[in-house]
């Protein structure tokens, strides 16, 4: 039996100010998606008894309804960053 061993690498990313700004945006309105799904379950729950599980119905549901929020104006800022990012929030 051989013991396998890992080294550890790290890595400093010096990203430029734009760089930097676009990278936060993608944190930001990512954990923004999160927190307002999070809230919209829990709406769904207490209001018409609908539990959202991990399966495909929900799933796709939930991507319907990120899909309709972008299109709002209020939610506009949302399109500022890619479809992949909020998706896997």
């Amino acid at each position: 039996m051989s013991e396998e061993k890992y080294k550890r690498i790290s890595i400093r990313l010096l990203p430029t100010k734009e760089q930097e700004i676009k990278m936060w945006k993608h944190v930001n309105h990512t954990r923004f998606i999160k927190n307002y799904f999070i809230q919209y379950c829990i709406d769904k729950k207490e209001n018409e008894g609908i539990y959202y599980r991990d399966n495909t119905k929900h799933l796709s549901e939930l991507k319907k309804h990120l899909t309709q929020l972008k299109k709002k104006d209020e939610y506009s800022f949302l399109n500022e960053v890619s479809r992949m990012s909020l998706t896997y929030a």
